[in-house]
């Protein structure tokens, strides 16, 4: 299996990829699609982070996290390099159906 959905073949999913099947459109349901500004889809791929605690620097913490981001060229420059390196094995389309790609 692959690290995200994206990654992983359809026969590998849930009920086979069946784009039918609840919980594959569950799972569809979770990939960003495509920009509008032509920003390449990443499938179901994100980061996420929590901090809970009293007092926090709220502001301070998200500019230092901010500054540890990519700028847009660089996002550029990764896109470009990343594309066809690992293909993904499933896109989903606007309707939110899976296929193989």
């Amino acid at each position: 299996l692959g690290l995200w959905w994206a990654a992983t073949s359809l026969d590998s999913w849930p009920d086979l990829g069946d784009a039918s099947s609840q919980e594959v459109l569950k799972i569809a349901a979770d990939f960003v699609p495509p920009g509008s500004d032509g920003t390449p889809c990443w499938g179901d791929r994100r980061q996420e982070i929590v901090f809970i605690g009293v007092k926090m620097e709220e502001a301070g913490i998200e500019a230092l996290l901010d500054s540890c981001l990519l700028t847009d060229e660089e996002m550029v420059k990764y896109t470009e390099q990343a594309q066809g390196a690992h293909p993904d094995a499933v896109k989903v389309d606007a309707a939110g159906k899976p296929s193989a790609i």
